[in-house]
């Protein structure tokens, strides 16, 4: 056998073969450190998220949640910082009702004072700044002053006392104004003389009480007689039954359609009024009587009602206040 043939016959010593134990990522072999890389890397990334998120509540409860509107009237916008500012003196004005009738009704209250604003705008009211500074003064019973003046001393110490800043008291008292100033125009508008009538009334509680005593006037007996015994009206049962002259739009609406296109001496009911019913003659219909104070006040504060309420019915409102947004302002009023 030749030298060449004995070498190729001796066996070949094998390869050995090296497995890679690493960790591996899509194939790729993940040494140790590259690991514990990993690992830091997602703790931090974890810590950022938990401060993002500490991050984003602070921001949105002290910047992004205040601005929110939570009621839109028109042009008119209310943020839920202003309805908290209003909440505490709203509390403390109606402290026999419950926080959810409070916080219910505090919203319909602010959802009133934008319709008077735009009521106003419409009538071409403006209210200037000097305007309210100076309701302000009128309501402390001092003139307007500078720093260190009575009308800053009272009204920094109002402001503590509401908790209140100088801005939300300000809003407050400009649709203040308003109310004012269109309550002034309609009085004008209505004048010192206007229909009233003169109604002689018995109430009784119960309408087969009514339609007895109606029964006994037609047949004779006087009615001053019968409203001095029957009547629980005890202020017009000491005038026999005699009411002072209204105006009839001051009257209640049950009583206002029933006297509508009827004449002196006209016996009318018995008419349902809230728990009461009532019989009544037309003693007087004057039209031209003259109104007292009070009276063109109550008429002036109809119109404003009507005019809010024409004013709601073609504007635009949105309400966005949530039980969360509640208990946002109730933590955060002032």
């Amino acid at each position: 056998m030749s030298r060449r043939e004995r070498t190729t016959a001796l066996p070949r010593p094998k390869r050995r073969e090296i497995v890679d134990t690493r960790p591996r990522y899509l194939g790729v072999p993940i040494g140790e450190g590259v690991v514990r890389l990993g690992i830091l890397g997602g703790v931090t990334a974890l810590l950022v998220l938990v401060l993002g998120l500490i991050g984003w509540n602070w921001y949105s409860d002290n910047f992004r949640r205040p601005n929110e509107a939570i009621l839109k009237v028109g042009s008119e916008r209310v943020k839920l910082s202003y309805y908290a500012d209003r909440m505490a003196l709203f509390f403390q004005s109606n402290p026999n009702e419950s926080a959810t009738i409070n916080a219910e009704n505090l919203l319909r209250q602010l959802e009133q004072e934008a319709l008077t604003l735009l009521v106003a705008g419409s009538a071409g009211i403006t209210i200037s700044d000097d305007e309210v500074t100076s309701a302000i003064a009128e309501s402390l019973g001092v003139p307007v002053g500078g720093p260190g003046s009575s009308f800053d001393t009272l009204y920094r110490n109002r402001l503590k006392t509401l908790a209140m800043d100088d801005s939300t008291y300000r809003r407050m008292t400009k649709a203040a104004v308003a109310s004012e100033k269109l309550t002034e125009r309609y009085k004008q508008e209505i004048g010192d003389k206007g229909e009233l009538v003169t109604v002689r009334s018995i109430l009784v509680d119960s309408k087969e009480k009514a339609e007895e005593l109606l029964g006994r006037i037609k047949n004779g007996e006087d009615m001053g007689t019968l409203a001095q015994m029957e009547s629980a009206d005890l202020t017009s049962r000491q005038q026999d039954g005699m009411m002072l002259p209204t105006a009839p739009a001051l009257m209640p609406k049950a009583i206002q359609d029933a006297i509508a296109g009827k004449g002196e001496g006209e016996l009318l009911g018995p008419v349902e009024v809230q728990q009461y019913w009532w019989l009544f003659r037309i003693e007087e219909r004057d039209p031209a009587g003259v109104y007292d104070e009070p009276d063109k006040e109550q008429l002036a504060q109809i119109k404003l009602s009507e005019a809010i309420q024409a004013m709601r019915s073609q504007t635009t409102i949105t309400r966005s206040l949530s039980a969360s947004d509640i208990d946002w302002a109730l933590e955060n009023a002032q």
